[in-house]
């Protein structure tokens, strides 16, 4: 059976052939899956206009949308050369993450691919809005493609979180894997898999000898049971050969591994558990976007709630679904 029978493409009015529309219909060609793409623009400059004449911004509105559906129905008429299904839907409407987030919610496709830019910095000041916000709150598996990354990809590493006391993590680790396998057999990837074991901070001010002593053994103990539960996993998931245990912090240990590893790819799980978590702290996903210059693949546990999607200007929509 196929892992995607549905898969969105995310675009931009910048009407480029990226790397995630190759990658796109790559995966849909190699699984039979439909292929929507998706186009959101919108023009503060046109949207003025309705100040002077409505008339006149809704003629100009019209010729903007109708310039990007046009040139998405031609995208969509070369793909479907190869025997790929394709549907074309253009987006009018600001913010463009509520569109995205909302036809997400609709469509609720198997996975959604979205363009990057090819360098980041950890603030994300070069992430786009749309892709913040798809980050956090995108519920279904999200393919951040990088436009210098390896491509077809190679090597995909698989971050697994053994230490979290969430009683979902156990199938969640699974769905990871399972997820980098979906992408790894389409284009005869190698999968590693990493774990992360935090170390406990450094305490001088435990007030005995005897106590830091107890305080060490038993980090030494949750190590050493971070381990075994990592190696067992490994084991089961068929992948003992390629695991890395690293202990540390989990950012930078994971970056290391996939730098080391060269990764192609890094599937990593996104758990916020508060509001706070997902737009203040951040995560360590945030962080792997920010630090890693390839392709990431967010996946999310299956029991995050779909978005809210009456706050999406839908009036604003202009639709062309075409090509079947």
């Amino acid at each position: 059976m196929s892992a995607y029978r549905k898969i969105l493409l995310l675009l931009d009015g910048s009407m480029v052939e990226t790397k995630g529309l190759k990658r796109a219909q790559h995966l849909a060609w190699m699984e039979g899956a439909e292929l929507h793409l998706c186009l959101i623009d919108h023009s503060k400059s046109i949207q003025a206009l309705g100040t002077v004449s409505h008339e006149l911004m809704e003629l100009a509105r019209r010729a903007f949308i109708a310039e990007r559906q046009q040139w998405l129905q031609r995208i969509a008429a070369s793909i479907e050369e190869s025997g790929v299904r394709v549907h074309t839907e253009t987006l009018w409407g600001h913010p463009a993450h509520t569109l995205a987030l909302a036809r997400i919610a609709e469509l609720q496709p198997d996975l959604v691919i979205t363009d990057l830019p090819q360098s980041l910095s950890r603030t994300h000041a070069q992430l786009g809005a749309i892709d913040r916000h798809l980050l956090h709150q995108c519920a279904q598996p999200l393919l951040l493609i990088r436009g210098n990354a390896q491509d077809p990809p190679r090597h995909i590493l698989v971050a697994v979180d053994l230490a979290d006391i969430d009683a979902g993590t156990p199938p969640f680790n699974a769905q990871l894997v399972a997820a980098a396998r979906n992408l790894a057999d389409n284009c005869k990837a190698a999968v590693d898999l990493v774990s992360v074991c935090e170390d406990l901070p450094i305490l001088t001010l435990l007030p005995s000898f005897e106590l830091t002593e107890r305080y060490e053994h038993i980090h030494q103990a949750q190590r050493a049971a971070h381990a075994q539960t990592f190696r067992d996993f490994a084991l089961q998931q068929g992948l003992a050969d390629t695991a890395h245990f690293l202990t540390g912090l989990p950012l930078p240990g994971i970056v290391d591994c996939a730098r080391r590893t060269q990764a192609d790819i890094v599937v990593i799980g996104s758990l916020h558990h508060t509001v706070l978590d997902r737009y203040v702290l951040g995560s360590t996903a945030d962080g792997v976007v920010g630090e890693l210059s390839c392709d990431v693949l967010i996946v999310k546990p299956q029991r995050v709630l779909q978005p809210d999607t009456a706050a999406a200007p839908r009036r604003l929509q202009e639709r062309s679904t075409v090509l079947s």
